[in-house]
């Protein structure tokens, strides 16, 4: 094998402080699996739009001892840097997938190590739940090991500052920095502290926390219905970590809970599904199953670490899915019906729906754009701390409700989400019919997407080669629609210059019958990503049938580059 990687192999395992990472290692080596050695040495795990996220096994290009000891120590620098109190401490979370716990255990043992008061749970639970608790201790920061809906074999390392959202530049970046710098010597090298040893305060969040966030969640989320209305809910917790709470928040509110019972317990294998992703095909079929045998009303799914919420609702004789924006939309129509107060401000992703834009502002009420990722909604929230916030969302099934948390919620989502359907359900309407009746006041909004997906050790390469390539080539009309605005987000934000993103916007046709086009690389998947909405004055079945003839006609037109 090439002898320059084995150099960087042995040299890598001279200095993994692990011995199972070791072992991995040593028998790609003796196999000469150069191949695989490539791909786990072909760079490093990139520290970016959600912190770490990659596969779990040896080297600098997965996840493992090593790589979190090298990361916490660059989080510590940052935060020393900061001349705060370190005393106030990092509040550290972490999911059921394999290894959480050993990751969240050395995270702890660095930053005290270097100075640094840990708040450390000591079961694993829903990923909202540090964030939530990070601002009820006034902490530094906060650490959540989770791959959210990855794959089995990925896991990752989510960071929180003092604001309780996820980190945006310059802080992500000063990590990043630092990281680097620890990495260039031996990870075996750097201070760790014995859980045993004297120094800086160990605290520990358990029972009685969660209990509290639940009765956060409980109280703060907006209701208008109520709890004597009979509502039967079948909820999946997708071998994740939200089992325990969503059904405690549903049960205290009144609703009759059906848990799907092969997918309740955590499991780090998730035996039931190819993919733990409430998104994917296959992934509902347990509770959709369910749904139809005890006659539900509703159906709700988180993915693996809570943060993100999944719908289906009774359609005909079976039931239907609905996608981020349809749940978003009604999401925050619910938000509306229950809030009493002065304008407030509701936010989205970009490549979210402009639905919820065109409903809000009908009402009176103001509407924030933000780049792709939940810490920007955040940040958006954040630049505006004299208004009421309502409610944010992105389209991948991420959602905040108020500010009971400074983050998606899947908790508070389900919760917020049943509340709402049982108020149509008092007034003998269900959710579809409530979606028509906002169509009908401000058009006919359908979206989909078109997914290219990446592997090997070009993929981050290739990702950028696809949007480059809709960037050079996208059509100048679609379907009889001609394009009248286009925004390069590597130029800047529309609604803010210093920010920026590897993102391209085009808008088709008038606002009344138009197409927005969005592309953009995946900031935690080796995919690439277009996102097609269709807003028509006609129906919801003539602005599909467009949309469904404008996304054939685009792959066309770029199959052609």
């Amino acid at each position: 094998m090439d002898n320059q990687l084995r150099m960087q192999v042995e040299s890598w395992l001279q200095g993994d402080p692990d011995p199972v990472d070791r072992a991995e290692l040593e028998r790609a080596l003796e196999a000469s699996d150069e191949e695989f050695l490539k791909e786990r040495f072909s760079g490093r795990l990139s520290f970016g739009t959600a912190g770490l996220r990659g596969p779990i096994g040896a080297g600098p290009c997965a996840m493992n001892t090593a790589v979190i000891r090298q990361t916490c120590h660059g989080l510590a620098d940052v935060l020393i840097a900061s001349e705060a109190d370190l005393s106030r401490g990092v509040v550290i979370g972490y999911d059921a997938r394999h290894r959480s716990d050993q990751f969240a255990h050395e995270s702890a043992a660095v930053l005290r190590a270097r100075g640094v008061a840990v708040y450390l749970w000591d079961q694993p639970g829903p990923t909202p739940a540090t964030s939530y608790w990070v601002r009820q201790l006034g902490a530094l920061a906060g650490i959540q090991v989770t791959a959210s809906h990855n794959p089995p074999q990925d896991n990752g390392f989510k960071v929180y500052w003092d604001h309780a959202a996820q980190i945006i530049p310059p802080v992500d970046s000063e990590i990043a920095e630092a990281i680097d710098r620890h990495a260039l010597g031996k990870a075996a090298d750097l201070a760790v502290l014995d859980a045993r040893a004297a120094g800086p305060a160990l605290s520990f969040l358990g029972s009685v926390e969660l209990a509290k966030y639940w009765q956060a969640v409980g109280e703060q989320t907006p209701r208008v219905s109520s709890p004597k209305t009979p509502m039967r809910v079948v909820y999946t917790a997708m071998h994740g970590v939200g089992g325990e709470s969503v059904v405690a928040v549903l049960e205290e509110a009144g609703f009759e809970v059906h848990p799907v019972a092969e997918q309740h317990a955590p499991d780090a294998s998730f035996p039931t599904v190819a993919f733990p992703n409430p998104e994917e095909d296959g992934a509902m079929d347990l509770a959709l199953a369910l749904a139809e045998s005890v006659d539900a009303d509703l159906v709700l799914a988180n993915d693996p670490d809570a943060d993100r919420l999944a719908v289906a609702v009774p359609s005909g004789p079976g039931f239907e899915l609905l996608n981020g924006n349809e749940i978003g939309l009604l999401l925050g129509d619910h938000c509306l019906q229950a809030y009493e107060g002065p304008p407030a401000i509701f936010a989205a992703s970009i490549v979210s729906s402009q639905a919820l834009r065109a409903w809000v502002e009908a009402q009176g009420h103001a509407y924030a754009s933000a780049l792709t990722g939940f810490k920007w909604i955040m940040a958006e929230r954040r630049r505006r701390p004299n208004q009421n916030f309502i409610f944010g969302y992105e389209e991948a099934l991420g959602y905040c409700i108020g500010e009971t948390v400074a983050d998606k919620d899947g908790v508070s989502a389900a919760l917020a989400f049943a509340h709402g359907a049982r108020w149509l359900k008092e007034r003998g309407k269900d959710l579809r019919t409530r979606l028509d009746e906002i169509y009908k006041q401000i058009g006919f909004f359908v979206s989909d997407q078109w997914v290219q997906r990446f592997s090997g050790a070009h993929a981050a390469a290739d990702m950028e080669r696809a949007v480059d390539q809709a960037r050079r080539y996208a059509p100048q009309e679609i379907n009889g629609l001609t394009l009248v605005e286009r925004y390069d987000f590597n130029e800047g934000a529309p609604w803010e210059p210093s920010l920026s993103a590897n993102l391209i916007a085009l808008n088709y046709g008038a606002s009344a019958e138009g197409l927005r086009v969005l592309i953009r690389p995946s900031g935690t998947e080796p995919k690439v990503k277009t996102y097609f909405e269709y807003r028509s004055a006609h129906s919801v079945e003539y602005a599909q049938e467009a949309l469904k003839s404008s996304i054939n006609s685009w792959r066309q037109a770029l199959e052609k580059t």
